[in-house]
């Protein structure tokens, strides 16, 4: 049942404006026209944006920033490359995690496993969400 049903990643910020900017123009996702409910002052409390294949991302606002330590949200790309490439053109500067083992980083910040060909580059959203992209198995 639910392996045929889109996932929707739900992630929070704390400016609403802000996560709409990243998402919306940073990571160039189309923002889904949803109603969306209001606070007791009117504004909205999230947006939506459109992934692939159905899958979409929700930011809701709240007043504490994250406290996750975990990638929130994941990107399976086909031509990983590129993407990578695209996202550090529009600002986007991606983390390493010297303690993961058996992985070399590239200067791009890329990470490689020793064991496949499995690469991945992580990044946080102005919140401090962590998102990574990650090659298509078998690419």
């Amino acid at each position: 049942m639910l392996a045929n049903s889109p996932v929707i990643a739900t992630l929070p910020c704390t400016d609403l404006g802000r996560a709409r900017r990243f998402y919306g123009g940073t990571l160039g996702l189309p923002e889904v026209k949803l109603p969306m409910p209001t606070d007791q002052d009117g504004r909205p409390v999230g947006a939506a944006f459109h992934g692939g294949e159905g899958t979409m991302i929700f930011v809701y606002r709240r007043d504490e920033p994250p406290a996750s330590n975990h990638t929130a949200a994941s990107w399976l790309v086909k031509d990983f490359d590129t993407v990578i490439d695209d996202l550090i053109e529009r600002g986007i500067t991606f983390d390493t995690y010297p303690d993961m083992p058996d992985v070399e980083w590239d200067a791009r910040g890329v990470a490689t496993s020793a064991y496949a060909d499995d690469r991945s580059a992580w990044f946080s959203d102005p919140d401090g969400n962590i998102l990574a992209i990650n090659n298509m198995p078998g690419e």
